[in-house]
């Protein structure tokens, strides 16, 4: 009877181990999905902040272009004026 007893205590006790690094490791995946996925977002944010970047610059490019070229075409005109 003891033995038996003894064989079901570590038969049981093998099943809660099991169980145990089962929930250990699912933890572990949930942790390292979410950190996945924050980093995900991280990226998203500064690829899509980049984005955003790049079209202020190009519109800042195209102001400063059409700037210099309103002011070029006022000498033009004022040129023309004078001759």
């Amino acid at each position: 009877m003891v033995i038996k007893f003894a064989g079901s205590f570590v038969a049981s006790y093998r099943v809660v181990h099991v169980v145990v690094m089962v929930i250990n490791f699912a933890g572990s995946f949930v942790a390292s999905y979410t950190v996945v996925h924050v980093v995900a977002m991280v990226i998203k944010f500064a690829g899509s902040f980049v984005a955003s970047y790049s079209v202020v610059h190009v519109v800042a490019m195209v102001i400063k272009f059409a700037g210099s070229f309103v002011a070029s075409y006022a000498v033009v005109h004022k040129v023309a004026m004078v001759i």
